[in-house]
């Protein structure tokens, strides 16, 4: 019994430094949860731990090196967001960077005009300006298209952002620009997977859509009418190619990449692409975009994919919230085993003293 109330003290001391290592990450993971669905608000709770200014400092000097003006701008509108200077040299050397655009602009558009395998906004610009036009789309279908037929391995992605384009296309051109969102998310995303951008994950996701709801037959009309130099009829029947279930699939994939285009950037788009693992993470990094705007790719960078992951919150709260509850559960187990402990002890010592004194 005499090394009992130590034991007890030191158990106590534990369950109360547990309680206390265990409210903030409970607190946390409920603020998390109180975020729900939206990528933003779950953004800004797991920023406290990624953004300082040493940070800060650092991303946006390894961004005038690398020549990434856009990425630099973005940290610098997330710590205007969040009431931190930035040091004016710092500023200055952007601007620096930005004067230098020109004539990078040019060369990439023309790249990628002709090619479609380039990933900066110019570029982005230049292949959805072939797309439109039909060139791009016609190009990558005649490629992949004689592959399939001649039962090569083709990439059957590649032929289903293709169909789908031409389709917005037309779209696109009958509307007066409404589905050119759509239509530049689409030339986005080949080009992400033509250059090894697009996450493995969200790749095999989307392939395999386009590989079921590929019809051959439509592809072989089209690769003719294209081998015949008939721009008209390839493109009514490239909109055969694809089955309208998947072709709306991959046109809704379009639009969260145009949405993410038209508020944050090019590049943001091809963060978001690269950690992206599935059409819902695509998004959900939609809307963050579309609430962050030009910060969208500060964001991307300091959180990585855990700024577009917000499954399995309400379990993380569950478990820190009942590691705590078990925490105080303990500390109010303990301190009622010590007190039947000194109790019993006291009442012991007072019941040997009792004799004596009635005898006294």
């Amino acid at each position: 019994m005499r090394f009992l109330l130590p034991v007890l003290l030191a158990v106590l001391v534990v369950a109360v430094f547990g309680c206390a290592w265990a409210t903030p990450s409970v607190w946390r993971a409920w603020r998390l949860y109180a975020a729900g669905d939206d990528p933003a608000a779950r953004a800004e709770v797991r920023l406290e731990d990624s953004f300082t200014a040493p940070r800060l400092a650092a991303e946006i000097d390894a961004a005038i090196k690398s020549e990434d003006e856009e990425l630099a701008t973005s940290f610098i509108a997330l710590a205007a967001a969040h009431g931190d200077p930035v040091d004016p040299q710092i500023e200055a050397r952007v601007a620096a960077l930005r004067s230098k655009g020109p004539e990078r602009a040019l060369r990439d558009f023309g790249q990628g005009f002709v090619e479609g395998e380039r990933a900066n906004l110019p570029a982005l610009i230049g292949s959805t300006t072939s797309d439109l036009l039909g060139f791009g789309d016609l190009r990558d279908l005649w490629r992949e298209g004689q592959k399939v037929l001649e039962g090569g391995t083709a990439d059957e992605l590649t032929i289903g952002f293709a169909a789908a384009g031409l389709a917005l296309s037309v779209a696109t051109w009958t509307s007066i620009g409404a589905a050119l969102p759509e239509r530049t998310g689409l030339s986005a995303l080949k080009i992400a997977q033509k250059t090894g951008r697009l996450s493995r994950a969200l790749n095999a996701s989307l392939a395999r859509l386009a590989v079921k709801a590929l019809d051959r037959e439509a592809l072989g009309a089209t690769v003719a009418a294209i081998g015949r130099a008939d721009v008209v009829a390839a493109r009514a029947t490239a909109k055969g190619v694809l089955r309208p279930a998947a072709l709306k699939g991959l046109e809704a994939v379009g639009h969260d990449a145009g949405e993410i285009y038209a508020k944050a950037g090019a590049r943001s788009l091809n963060d978001a692409l690269a950690l992206a693992q599935s059409e819902g993470e695509l998004r959900q990094a939609a809307r963050l975009a579309a609430k962050e705007g030009l910060k969208t790719r500060a964001v991307l960078t300091l959180l990585g994919r855990a700024a577009l992951i917000g499954a399995s919150l309400a379990g993380t709260a569950a478990f820190w919230s009942f590691a705590l509850l078990g925490q105080l559960l303990a500390a109010a187990a303990m301190t009622q085993r010590l007190g039947w402990s000194l109790g019993s002890r006291l009442f012991a010592r007072r019941g040997k003293t009792a004799p004596a004194t009635v005898a006294a």
